[in-house]
């Protein structure tokens, strides 16, 4: 990962932190369709709302990052391996 890519993956995680008081809390935000895991849609809603204008590759970078299994969706489990330092992994 580039480090333009990771001073958005830093600013998205800190805004996450800030908002939520739980990374359940935050997945559960971001999953609009209640489907259990993040479409890129969901993710790219997710970065719209925070300001953070990435696009095309760099969008590919991080839907990538995110999705270890390579499904074209991110689970709890994958959201949660990225975001658990940043945000309480307490199920609420």
């Amino acid at each position: 990962m580039n480090i333009s890519m990771s001073d958005n993956l830093r600013t998205m995680l800190r805004k996450l932190g800030d908002r939520f008081s739980s990374v359940r809390r935050a997945f559960r935000s971001m999953d609009r369709d209640k489907s259990g895991s993040l479409t890129r849609l969901e993710l790219k809603n997710i970065l719209d709302t925070f300001c953070l204008e990435i696009e095309g590759h760099e969008f590919d970078e991080l839907m990538t990052f995110f999705d270890v299994d390579g499904d074209g969706l991110i689970s709890y489990e994958e959201f949660l391996r990225v975001v658990k330092d940043e945000i309480q992994p307490q199920v609420s």
